[in-house]
Order: C-alpha cells, then structure tokens, then sequence
C-alpha cells in the first residue's frame, strides 16, 4: 500500500508537472501561426486541396479566392523555407485532420542536399499540432540534434529563453483561452499577403543553387510525397510558382519531367505569362504581392477545376460556414486596402474583384512604367479620367463593389 501511495503521488507529481509545462507553452506561443493553423484543424468541413511548400507558395495561392471563384475548399498550409522534405511531414501530419482530395507541393527546394529545416519556422508550422507519431517521426527523421528535438517535442524547452526578446512576454489570458479551445479564425485560409510593389531592377534574380542532375534529398521527398499521396488516395499535383531565377526553374524542371512522366503526376508550370515581375512581386526574391497572387490562384483554380474531382459547394449545406468565412475575409481586406497611404501599393491592391476605383488625375501629370502598369493593365477594375484642371493633383478613390460605400480616398500633389 505505502509504495502504490508513493507511486501514485509521483504521477499526480509528473502530471502536473507536464500540465503546467503545457500551460506555459500555450503562454509563449505565436499568435499569428497558432491561430492559423488551429483554423485548420478546428475546420467543421474537409478540404477538397491542401497547398504545401516555401513561402513563394504561402504568398501566391488564396484559398478564399479559390472558394469565390470555384467554391473550391482549401488551405494554405505553405510556410517560409517549408520545402519538400517538411513539407512531406506536414501534410501527413494535417492529413490526421482533414484529409484532402488533392495535396499541391511547391517544387522549390527540389535541389536541396540536406534534411534539416529551419528550426524556428518549424516551431511555428508545428507546435500548434499535438503530438502524434507523424509528428513525432518527422521530428526524429529531419532533426539529428537532441536538444532540437527536445524542444520540438516539449516547445517550453524553447520558449522559456524568450523572455529575453523585448517584444515577448508569457501571455496568462492566452495560455487560459488556448486551453479553451479558443483561437481567432484565420481570414485568409493560412495565405500570407505581402504588400509592396518591386520594379524591374529586381528581376532576373541572381541564379544560385543550380541542380546538377544528380539526385537530391528534395527530390527524394517529393517522390515520398507521391508514394504517400498515392497510398491515401490523394491526388499528387507539383506546381512552378512564378519564380524569376529562370535558369534555376530550367534545370529543376528537366529534373522533375521524368518522374512525374514515370509516376503519372501532373506538373502545374506557371512561370511563363502568368505574372509580371514589374508589378507583381513583393520583394527581390521574387515572392508575389496579392496582385501576383490574384493571376496565379486563378490559373490554379481554373487547373484544378478542370482536370481535378473538386467539388463545387454551391449548395452543401456543410459549407455554410465557408460563405460566412468569405464575408469575413471580405471585410478584413477592405480594412487592408483602406491603410493604404502608398500610390503605388493602394493601385496594386485594387486588383481584387472586392473593388473598384476612380483615379483622375491632372493634365501635367505624368506616370513612370510601373505606375501605367498598375493603372492600366493590371485587370483591376480602375476608371481614370484626366482633370480639366493643368495641375499636378491625382486623386484615387476606392469603392467596394456592389455597395459603392467608400473604402477610401487618397489626394497626391506632384511637385
């Protein structure tokens, strides 16, 4: 009896123990990441696709666009330097949750030689999924190093250092509410927008990493990403996001042909006439701002719903909600487009179906190529007129279509 007491108190002991640890974690955790994939899983319907790869794909695909458009369901489960071989452990590890019809993989990091991901992007994609086998062999299989898998397993043990960040604290109202099952619903479906317009002086980026034919650790995972796919009765589909190093996207797409021939795998090449670099792209890697994504989710949606059993869920009654999530969504985009104070970044962010805008601008006014891009070829839905006025005024206006409320309104004096 004394020592089923002993024992008895060391797991009440242990337990607690484990429970607090788990409590502090919840605490620590990054909002924005937590919330985004606890979106995911708490998901009341399946997903017809699943998206996977870097953040060129995390940038590119808008799954509420995909539903607007196509009433397809989706989410973006793509994260910053998420390449074939993580990308492998997430999906089966979100496939214990909803599993998909169709998984797309995002080919970059074909040529990768090397297991191992970045740490901390892994914390974020990871430590909101409990721990499962998936979970846990992908942890043991990409990480070789005890301490990061002590910390992937037991995230506190990585938390707990920061405190030292000016800008991190433990959070007792978060621990409590995450505890509870509470998470703020994710607007976008897991898509990241990035808001910036990057001109030609960017484009062709320097070519590095070239694949030299040989095989790669990449392209060992992506046929792992087949094989499983294939094993669950997924659809496998690769996709070239645009990407402006062309020699590199050469060399891995010759790589890539014959085993997707060999396979029977479809492979999605949107790297020519999709997007224009001058307009389109956020940054000097060539990640895509939403007007790039907008042209590249509608190639996609249109792919999918032609070759892929996608259903339409005009009338499901399951997918209710997804009209409610799109409502949403809706007006959380209004509110981006309203805090923009940059002429450039307000036109490009016009290039949505959620509104039109009413630019005039005065007879002395002149535009540089980005800006005559923006206004008119970009497929926004932008109205121009020149003032009768000589002066050097532009004034934009932004209205949501269908009400014709207001978004918002900007006046520009050149000098």
């Amino acid at each position: 009896m004394f020592h089923l007491k002993r024992l008895l108190k060391i797991c009440a002991t242990v337990a607690t123990l484990l429970f607090s640890l788990h409590v502090v974690s919840l605490g620590f955790m990054r909002t924005a990441t937590y919330d985004k994939y606890q979106t995911f899983i708490k998901s009341r319907t399946d997903y017809d696709v699943l998206f996977f790869g870097t953040s060129h794909m995390l940038n590119a695909v808008n799954p509420m666009q995909l539903w607007a458009d196509y009433r397809i369901a989706s989410y973006n489960l793509s994260y910053h330097s998420m390449g074939p071989v993580p990308s492998y452990w997430i999906l089966r590890t979100a496939a214990l949750y909803h599993k998909p019809k169709v998984a797309v993989l995002d080919i970059l990091g074909v040529n990768a030689i090397k297991k191992q991901a970045n740490l901390q992007y892994f914390h974020d994609v990871m430590d909101t999924f409990p721990l499962s086998p998936a979970k846990l062999s992908g942890i043991f299989d990409i990480f070789l190093d005890s301490k990061m898998r002590a910390e992937l397993i037991f995230p506190f043990y990585s938390y707990h250092n920061r405190w030292k960040d000016a800008d991190f604290s433990f959070k007792l109202n978060d621990a409590v509410s995450r505890l509870r099952g509470a998470y703020l619903p994710y607007p976008t479906k897991g898509m990241d927008f990035r808001i910036d317009v990057k001109g030609p002086e960017v484009f062709n980026m320097e070519v590095k990493n070239r694949y030299d034919g040989r095989d790669s650790v990449g392209m060992e995972y992506i046929r792992k990403f087949i094989a499983w796919c294939k094993q669950k009765d997924i659809q496998p589909l690769l996709i070239f996001i645009p990407y402006s190093a062309q020699e590199n996207l050469a060399d891995w797409k010759e790589a890539l042909l014959p085993l997707c021939k060999a396979e029977g795998v479809p492979l999605l090449d949107l790297t020519d006439g999709i997007v224009d670099f001058d307009i389109d792209q956020y940054d000097q890697n060539s990640h895509l701002n939403p007007s790039g994504a907008r042209k590249v989710t509608e190639a996609i949606g249109a792919y999918l719903s032609e070759h892929f059993d996608c259903d339409s869920h005009t009338a499901a009654a399951a997918y209710t909600q997804w009209h409610d999530d799109y409502e949403a969504y809706r007006s959380w985009l209004l509110s981006l487009i309203a805090q923009q104070t940059d002429f450039k970044k307000l036109l490009m962010m016009t290039n949505c179906s959620e509104v039109y805008a009413n630019v005039t601008a005065g007879y002395g006014v002149t535009f540089d190529e980005t800006e005559e891009k923006l206004l008119f070829k970009n497929g926004s839905d932008i109205r121009f007129t020149r003032s009768e006025e000589a002066g050097q005024t532009i004034s934009v206006t932004v209205f949501e279509q269908g009400t014709e409320r207001e978004v918002t309104r900007m006046t520009l004096r050149i000098e």
